[in-house]
């Protein structure tokens, strides 16, 4: 056990609102996060809990949300709130190689998710259904309908085996942000494998899958 100090990026700003939390896939001795407030992508050494490197975004308006790793490179992409543009980084160098422009992304959402699955196709979610992208033209391969009776889908994970999507969602037409509903998707017809109210208050929109791949932490 232990903490990670944080430095400051270029103009003093506090990391205080981290979105986004991830062991590297390809080095897990690695940890990423997005920090929205001090519009911030940074890396941080899990074996010495010291940051080793971090990337300054110098405009407010491209702030960093989600963080979509590749499973066997050292790349990913830092998506981009309300937009479908993305930063493609090298994680090794920790600079942006290109800004990426996925297809059919809505305009009326504030932020999504997504993730590759293990046919090395990025899956992302759009609230009623999912996109499945082949990234390397950015090409649309198919757009997967989820169904009606499921609240809508913005962040997840997948099972370690694939086989699942796990998700903490929201009733539809509520006014609070209050995400209380766990459901499980499989990934085969995209049909619904469980659903239910989670008691206790709000809870983060993306579970995390424990290594035994056995039990989701919320």
């Amino acid at each position: 056990m232990g903490k990670i100090n944080l430095k400051r990026e270029e103009y003093r700003n506090p990391h205080t609102q981290i979105n986004d939390l991830q062991i590297g896939s390809a080095n897990p001795n690695l940890l990423y996060a997005t920090a929205a407030d001090s519009n911030s992508f940074l890396k941080i050494d899990l074996t010495t809990l010291t940051q080793v490197d971090k990337l300054f975004v110098n405009n407010q308006s491209f702030g960093p949300h989600y963080f979509i790793a590749h499973p066997s490179r050292s790349s990913g992409y830092v998506l981009i709130h309300q937009s479908k543009n993305a930063f493609e980084l090298d994680l090794q160098e920790n600079v942006i190689n290109r800004i990426v422009e996925f297809p059919l992304i809505r305009d009326d959402i504030f932020a999504y998710d997504g993730v590759f699955n293990d046919a090395g196709e990025l899956l992302i979610a759009q609230g009623e259904s999912i996109l499945e992208i082949d990234t390397e033209g950015m090409r649309l391969l198919k757009t997967h309908l989820l169904p009606q009776n499921l609240a809508p889908v913005w962040q997840f994970v997948l099972s370690n085996d694939w086989s699942r999507m796990y998700s903490i969602s929201q009733e539809r037409n509520q006014n609070e942000y209050h995400p209380d509903i766990f459901q499980a998707i499989n990934t085969v017809d995209y049909g619904m494998g469980a659903s239910f109210q989670l008691d206790g208050g709000s809870f983060k929109e993306r579970p995390f899958v424990l290594p035994d791949g056995k039990n989701c932490m919320l």
